[in-house]
């Protein structure tokens, strides 16, 4: 076990030192003008323009692959009238959504119409938007 954790601090350590030193590596390469590094013995380079460039598409990029997974998985959902979202006879149904005060109440699904009436209804219109009490 304390091999395993030494293993994992070891690997740690040299993770940070070399973010590190990349950082500062590409700090040096996005701001030191051509002949500083050219005298630091650097002639073979990106062109700085790739400096803005690779964290704009990186961003870009996060933000893509995060909208892409949200929207993936709303598709994979069923739609609230789907024939599976049908419970079993077993399960517990209530359509109170909060217990009285203090109380701890049992584990019971509520019903989606409550739900749906407490997302969707529109107050404007005469939709109860309160929840329910016991």
């Amino acid at each position: 076990m304390a091999a395993e954790r030494l293993l994992t601090e070891v690997y740690s350590f040299v993770s940070i030192v070399a973010s590190i030193l990349a950082a500062v590596a590409w700090l040096v390469w996005a701001y030191a003008p051509d002949e500083v590094l050219a005298a630091l013995g650097v002639t073979y380079y990106p062109d700085k323009w790739w400096a803005i460039a690779l964290p704009t598409y990186l961003v870009a990029t996060l933000f893509f692959v995060g909208y892409t997974y949200v929207a993936l998985n709303m598709m994979a959902g069923c739609p609230l009238d789907s024939a599976d979202m049908i419970r079993d006879p077993s399960t517990e149904v209530t359509s109170v959504l909060f217990g009285a005060a203090g109380e701890i109440p049992d584990i019971k699904d509520i019903d989606l119409g409550v739900i749906n009436r407490l997302l969707f209804s529109d107050p404007g219109a005469g939709g109860a938007r309160t929840p329910t009490r016991a």
